[in-house]
């Protein structure tokens, strides 16, 4: 945290970059922040819920020089340069995308992450186990239903159908219900 935004990351030499196209890419999951130039990977960095990797982001694509942020100094004689994009594409985890991030029992404070990973769904508790997890299909039919009494809980893909579904976590006798989109 630097100047009110994030800063991470480490330079990356290739003799290629300012010579031809190159491919970078970075995998963001609820875990973890994996970069890659030309498919292979440059650059590893686990995450927690502490850092601000869980709030909303953008993209920026510029060619930036000079600052304070470790640029190094401008050759005096320099006059212009350009940065050429072929293309920038943003993909969402094919597992599905949750449509709600609401707490449960937020009187008691208890927060509920949930997300698709590795093709499962996964419940975790901040704080206090969770107690039991139903899924329910849109005519209401439970389609899934575990006691869980533990802090995290893995959904395989294949338990669940796909389309609208509601998840209801029981948690220190609130309970709580999350759409969730398969």
């Amino acid at each position: 945290y630097s100047d009110g935004n994030a800063q991470y990351g480490l330079s990356v030499n290739n003799s290629t970059l300012t010579s031809s196209f190159n491919t970078f890419r970075l995998d963001w999951t609820p875990t973890s922040l994996t970069a890659y130039l030309n498919d292979s990977q440059y650059w590893v960095m686990s995450t927690n819920n502490t850092m601000p990797f869980f709030d909303n982001f953008f993209l920026i694509a510029n060619l930036a020089l000079g600052g304070n942020k470790g640029a190094g100094n401008i050759d005096p004689n320099f006059t212009e340069d350009s940065l050429e994009i072929d293309y920038i594409r943003v993909y969402q985890n094919s597992y599905g995308s949750v449509m709600s991030t609401e707490a449960v029992a937020p009187r008691t404070n208890n927060i509920i992450k949930h997300y698709y990973l590795d093709g499962n769904l996964y419940l975790e508790s901040m704080y206090s186990d969770i107690q039991e997890v139903s899924i329910f299909d849109v005519s209401g039919r439970i389609v899934y239903h575990s006691v869980v009494k533990a802090k995290s809980h893995k959904f395989p893909r294949n338990s669940i159908n796909n389309g609208l579904l509601f998840l209801k976590i029981l948690n220190n006798k609130e309970e709580k219900i999350i759409k969730i989109l398969n």
